[in-house]
Parts: structure tokens; C-alpha cells; sequence
């Protein structure tokens, strides 16, 4: 059955069609039907049905195509199984790294409320020490401010007995 691999023209294919029909009649199935389980690469298709499927392949191959198409499928699923335990196990991971974070952020707040609540006081504490002082600075500056008046009006005083001295 080497003439399978070869790229056949259409009169080929309806030709062999032909001959598929007569040796291996679909009973009760239309012709668009039976095109659709010529293909066995459908396998992937929602419509797949796989007694179908495996008629086929026992028709059209050989044993020794059999065999190997077997040693094919055996490795893909060994491939695809594979595939899915590394995916489960990743996710499983991920689960547990996502856990373990959760976890981890869940400690830190409760501690950090705590902390929270002592910057909190303590910056209560900053602000009524600045209150104190600057009560406690307020009457001064305004007797400080009052001596710097006092002070300018004073220079203003002297400039000017000095320019009356000179004239």
C-alpha cells in the first residue's frame, strides 16, 4: 500500500473512490459522509467516531502499517499524558506558591496593624510636643517681634537725627 504516500490527481482519487465504494460499501450513508471518513487525520474533529475511524485504518492499511500507526498513537498518548501530569503538577505548584503568599501577606497585616497603630501614637505624641512649643514660642515671638518694631523704628530714628545733625 505505497501508493498511498504518493499525491494523487483527481481522477486518481476518483478512481480509487470508485473501487473504495464497490469493495467497501457504506451502508445508509451519503457521499459527503463518506468523504468526511476518508481523511484519518478527522481524529481531532468534534465529529470523530472512532469505530469508523478503526474500520478504516483496517481497511486501507496493512499490517505492517498497523503496527507502526499503533506505535505512533501509544507514543502520543505516553507524550500527551506526559504532558498533562507536568501540567497538573505546575498548577498544583502554583497553587501552593499562591497559598503560601497568601499566607505570608495575612502574617504581615496583622502585624502591621499593630505598627500602624504605634506610628500613630507616636505621631500624636510629635504633634502635641509641636503644639506645646509652639504655645509655649508664641508669646515670645510676639515680644520678639514687638523688639524688632522697636528696633527699625529706633534706626529710623538715629538715620534721621543724623541727616538733621549734618544739615
Amino acid at each position: 500500500m505505497a501508493t498511498d504516500d504518493i499525491p494523487l490527481d483527481d481522477k486518481a482519487k476518483r478512481m480509487r473512490d470508485l473501487l473504495s465504494s464497490f469493495y467497501y460499501p457504506y451502508h445508509g450513508s451519503s457521499p459527503k459522509a463518506h468523504s468526511n471518513y476518508e481523511n484519518l487525520d478527522s481524529i481531532n474533529s468534534a465529529s470523530f467516531d472512532p469505530e469508523h475511524y478503526m474500520n478504516l485504518l483496517v481497511q486501507k492499511s496493512n499490517l505492517e502499517e498497523l503496527l507502526r500507526k499503533h506505535v505512533e498513537m501509544a507514543a502520543e498518548i505516553k507524550n500527551l499524558d506526559t504532558d498533562l501530569q507536568m501540567l497538573v503538577y505546575e498548577n498544583y505548584n502554583k497553587f501552593i506558591s499562591a497559598t503560601d503568599a497568601i499566607k505570608w501577606m495575612k502574617s504581615n497585616i496583622v502585624g502591621m496593624e499593630a505598627n500602624m497603630e504605634q506610628l500613630l501614637d507616636k505621631i500624636m505624641s510629635v504633634q502635641s510636643r509641636s503644639d506645646r512649643v509652639n504655645t509655649s514660642l508664641f508669646e515670645k515671638r510676639e515680644h520678639i517681634e514687638k523688639l524688632h518694631r522697636t528696633r527699625n523704628l529706633l534706626r529710623k530714628v538715629q538715620v534721621s537725627k543724623n541727616v538733621c545733625g549734618e544739615l
